[in-house]
C-alpha cells in the first residue's frame, strides 16, 4: 500500500488530511513512514527529486525544513484570506439589512402620513355636513398657506413651518415630528399646487398638504 493511504494512530491518512487541509498531520505521517523506511535500509537510496508544497499538499513527499515553512505560509495567507471574505459578507450583509429597515421605515411614514390626512379629510367633511365648514369648492381651488389664519400665496423657496393642527394631529397619534419643532424650507409643489414637499432644517423632508382635501399641515415662518 502507498503511505498516502496508511492511516495514523487516529485513523486518518495522509491523502484525507491533506485533502482537508491538515498539512501538519500529513507531514508527520508522511516523516514517520519515511523513518521507518531509512531504519530498514542497508543501500543508501539515490536523492529524490526536491518536494514542493504541491506535492507535499498531495501526500506524494515528505516535505523538508523549507517546504514546511512555505506550507505554514500558504496555511496563513489562505486563513487571512478566508477571514476578509467574512468580514465583506458580513458588511453587506448589515448594509443591506439596513437599507431594507430604512426603506420599511419611509414607507411607513408615508403610509401614516396618508392615514392622518384622509382621516382630517373625513373629519372637515363630517363637519361640512353638520354646517361648521367651508364648502367643499374653496378647498379643491385652494393652494395657500396659513399665517394667523390669513391665506398666504406659497411659492418655492419660502420658508414654512408645521401648523398647530398638524402639529397636534401628529402628537396625539404618537408619530414622531420630522421637524424636531424647526422650520423648514418648501422646495417644490406637487400635483395640482394643493400639496408640496418641504425639507426641513435637520434634513428630513416629507410632503405635506396646502389645501389638498381641506387640510393645512404648514403656516408662514
Amino acid at each position: 500500500k502507498s503511505v498516502r493511504f496508511k492511516p495514523d494512530r487516529d485513523g486518518n491518512t495522509a491523502m484525507e488530511l491533506s485533502q482537508r487541509g491538515k498539512f501538519q498531520g500529513t507531514m508527520h505521517i508522511l516523516t514517520a513512514h519515511q523513518g521507518q523506511q531509512l531504519a530498514h535500509q542497508s543501500v543508501p537510496r539515490q536523492p529524490r527529486e526536491e518536494c514542493t508544497t504541491r506535492y507535499a499538499r498531495l501526500g506524494l513527499c515528505a516535505p523538508d525544513a523549507r517546504t514546511q515553512a512555505l506550507l505554514q505560509v500558504e496555511e496563513e495567507e489562505t486563513a487571512r484570506q478566508s477571514h476578509i471574505r467574512q468580514m465583506a459578507a458580513e458588511a453587506e450583509e448589515e448594509h443591506e439589512q439596513y437599507r431594507q429597515e430604512d426603506f420599511r421605515r419611509q414607507e411607513q411614514e408615508k403610509a401614516e402620513d396618508e392615514e392622518a390626512r384622509q382621516q382630517e379629510a373625513r373629519r372637515l367633511q363630517d363637519s361640512r355636513e353638520e354646517g361648521g365648514g367651508r364648502s367643499q369648492g374653496t378647498d379643491r381651488g385652494s393652494s395657500r398657506i396659513l399665517n394667523h389664519h390669513q391665506g398666504v400665496d406659497v411659492s418655492k423657496g419660502m420658508r414654512v413651518r408645521k401648523s398647530r393642527t398638524r402639529l397636534e394631529y401628529v402628537r396625539a397619534n404618537g408619530w414622531d415630528d420630522l421637524s424636531d419643532g424647526a422650520d423648514g424650507v418648501l422646495i417644490s409643489l406637487l400635483g395640482d399646487g394643493r400639496q408640496c414637499m418641504v425639507r426641513w432644517d435637520n434634513g428630513n423632508e416629507n410632503e405635506y398638504a396646502i389645501g389638498y382635501g381641506g387640510l393645512y399641515d404648514l403656516e408662514a415662518a
